[in-house]
């Protein structure tokens, strides 16, 4: 009886705490919706926001990037400028010589550079000399503006790399274009016949996400030829950049003879397998035991192969220039042009100011008119706040200010002192070295001697929005063969192709 009595006594009593957990499992499921949406809100803002939300917990393994491209190339333009020393200076930007000859502050190891030097002679030999140019003239001054070009384009090319975030270039976009190109082979390779080959079955697994520089080698060439059309205004200078004669010779023999067997090698398979294989071998690579080479200006001895010791008649001295008035108009209209009159118009007040002040005795009429002179000169050209002022040593600008702000009777020390002749061989090695060969290529030169340029005629056959000559050398099972192709453009109602010349 007791027993019957506990046993209902425990069953009520289980009932009664099954109810209560019942009850408080409910209100446990209750309170976890409203929690569950606000984990999942939180969920989506951090993984889809692309800003950092959560701190960095492992900052010992957080990588420094390189600052970029666009705001290295900024701060390079920061420089002082050469002339008038001011950083934010607009008006003689392009004076900075780091613009106007970028590889001056490039070295490189001496046995790379005769490397490159032997890799642009090769292609000067085939595509320049052997093909036409030895034919027409024997004369080196178009070879030499070439080889100046191609250093140029070397020069940017090398400052641009050199700031490009290679872990980010690899991470970001090698991989992921790999890994992609590895699925489409794989996925290729499961659905391949006996009877196809593996090749052809990429390329019909690809299928309209083919690439169109790997249909054939004429668009290939084309692709090449759009690539450098695109670069061409960040690698060449602006002058030759306004040539549209000289922008077609270039990208041609950019493409044929540089870009298309580069492309070649790097889709050779022996040289890809080649690659990683070095790249994964637990072996380290054994180290060279040459001792290494000093360092060169890239490209020198490139440039100064072929460069003559005589010198041109049409080319004149910055002496020649400033005594003839013939040649002084044009080069004054060059040198505005260019934001550096005030380099000349200096040069040109100096002279006269030392022929002047070099006269043995003086009276005090004229040493106070030479000692305004002076004043004058230093406010102009010397004085900090001076819209002219070109960016002279500091003690040259000290030494011509305490003389300036003395006496008149000290105007004297001009003729002693090496200040104002050291600002005297500053400007005028400027306008020697710099502007004088700047000169030699411009409008206002070619006008000296062939006159004004003619307006442009349309021929009345036909017209034409531009032509370009490209070499397409395509390897037979036998021997190598050659074709030149004369490509026209079609503008209105032209033919898009002329006939093919064999070579």
């Amino acid at each position: 009886m007791h027993a019957t009595v506990y046993f209902a006594i425990h069953v009520l009593y289980a009932e009664e705490n099954s109810t209560v957990y019942q009850g408080q499992l409910f209100s446990l499921h209750i309170l976890m919706i409203p929690w569950s949406l606000l984990m999942g809100v939180v969920t989506c803002y951090i993984v889809f926001d692309r800003t950092p939300v959560l701190p960095n917990l492992i900052p010992i393994f957080e990588r420094t990037k390189k600052e970029g491209v666009k705001k290295a190339l900024e701060n390079e333009v920061s420089d002082s400028c050469p002339t008038c020393g001011d950083k934010h200076c607009f008006r003689h930007r392009q004076l900075n010589p780091k613009h106007n000859q970028p590889w001056m502050d490039i070295q490189i190891p001496e046995r790379v550079d005769k490397a490159l030097t032997t890799l642009f002679e090769y292609v000067l030999k085939d595509f320049v000399y052997e093909l036409w140019y030895n034919e027409l003239s024997s004369n080196e001054e178009f070879v030499t503006q070439l080889r100046t070009t191609i250093r140029h384009v070397m020069a940017v090319l090398v400052k641009r790399v050199r700031h490009v975030d290679i872990p980010s270039l690899i991470i970001d976009k090698l991989i992921k274009t790999a890994i992609s190109h590895l699925d489409v082979y794989l996925r290729a390779r499961r659905k391949l016949e006996h009877s196809k080959d593996i090749q052809t079955a990429t390329i019909k697994e690809l299928g309209p996400h083919l690439h169109i520089a790997v249909r054939n080698r004429l668009t290939e060439l084309e692709y090449l030829q759009h690539l450098c059309e695109l670069v061409f205004p960040i690698l060449l200078p602006q002058k030759i950049l306004k040539s549209k004669s000289s922008r077609v010779f270039l990208r041609e023999l950019i493409t044929c003879k540089l870009f298309l067997p580069a492309m070649d090698v790097i889709a050779d398979p022996d040289v890809v397998n080649r690659l990683l294989y070095l790249f994964f071998d637990p072996e380290s690579m054994v180290p060279s035991t040459e001792p290494p080479t000093k360092q060169v200006c890239m490209l020198q001895s490139f440039c100064d192969t072929k460069v003559s010791t005589t010198g041109s008649a049409l080319h004149f001295k910055a002496e020649e220039i400033m005594n003839n008035r013939d040649l002084l108009f044009p080069f004054i209209q060059f040198m505005r042009k260019e934001g550096a009159l005030n380099i000349l118009q200096f040069c040109l007040t100096v002279e006269d100011f030392n022929k002047r002040s070099l006269v043995p005795e003086l009276s005090d009429s004229d040493k106070k008119k030479l000692h305004n002179e002076a004043k004058d000169l230093y406010s102009l050209y010397f004085d900090a706040n001076a819209v002219d002022r070109i960016h002279f040593e500091s003690d040259i600008v000290a030494e011509v200010k305490d003389i300036a702000e003395g006496d008149f009777q000290e105007v004297s020390r001009m003729r002693t002192s090496s200040a104002l002749f050291r600002a005297y061989e500053y400007a005028f090695s400027l306008l020697e070295n710099t502007f004088c060969p700047m000169f030699h290529h411009s409008d206002e030169f070619f006008t000296i001697h062939c006159g004004n340029r003619p307006e442009p005629r349309v021929s009345s056959y036909a017209s034409y929005e531009s032509f370009s000559i490209f070499l397409i050398t395509s390897a037979a099972p036998l021997a190598p063969r050659r074709r030149m192709i004369l490509c026209f453009h079609q503008a209105k109602h032209s033919p898009p192709f002329f006939p093919v010349y064999g070579l």
